[in-house]
């Protein structure tokens, strides 16, 4: 869908379900993981916090429900932000 494509552009998600496995999925998950990252000349292992976000597309567009991650991504990353 044009509206998936652009927010997948605008705020850099990088997975989309399909409908299918969205039905399966509700509500929004959080999960941590190591990621291996380039790191100088090497790599090392980090902490990495993936959000997944499902939403009723009929009540909220996917490109609403990106905006909302991304913000919730800048709070994550700058706690103080929330006092601001």
């Amino acid at each position: 869908s044009p509206h998936i494509l652009k927010a997948k552009r605008i705020y850099k998600v990088k997975k989309v379900l399909p409908s299918r496995e969205l039905a399966r999925r509700s509500g929004c998950s959080i999960s941590a993981l190591k990621a291996i990252v380039r790191k100088g000349e090497g790599f090392a292992a980090t902490q990495v916090m993936k959000l997944t976000l499902s939403c009723d597309h009929r009540s909220v567009d996917g490109a609403t429900g990106a905006a909302f991650l991304q913000t919730v991504k800048r709070f994550l990353e700058n706690p103080v932000r929330l006092f601001l």
